[in-house]
């Protein structure tokens, strides 16, 4: 019981570096190009800051028994909340609210695969 709470949160953070820094490099490439002043180490810490989210949604769907649906909804909501969490955080300046979207999709994908390396989808 305890290897299927903890293990599998580990698995997410931990198993996933090597894309999760090739992601972080892409979401900072990206946050500069739209007009951003942010550094990769500021991005890394940004990312990694808002995988709260989806470590407390793996740990949630790992202690209780949730049908199929229900998991994925949970899923999607981890998933939403740690793309805006760290999309809001990357782009504090006003003149950037406009252009949330187009960092918020790449930010979304690379969520998407963090919580696709839990599930093993």
């Amino acid at each position: 019981m305890l290897y299927s709470l903890f293990g599998d949160s580990f698995a997410l953070s931990l198993g996933s570096s090597p894309f999760g820094f090739f992601g972080s490099l892409l979401i900072c490439i990206l946050t500069r190009v739209l007009g951003g002043e942010i550094t990769y180490s500021q991005t890394l810490g940004v990312i990694g800051y808002c995988l709260l989210p989806l470590l407390l949604t793996v740990i949630f769907l790992a202690v209780l028994p949730l049908p199929f649906w229900f998991e994925i909804f949970v899923k999607i909501v981890g998933t939403l909340w740690s793309s805006m969490s760290a999309t809001s955080l990357l782009l504090i300046s006003a003149e950037l609210e406009k252009k949330l979207i187009m960092l918020l999709y790449p930010v979304f994908l690379l969520y998407t695969y963090f919580i696709s390396v839990h599930s093993g989808v």
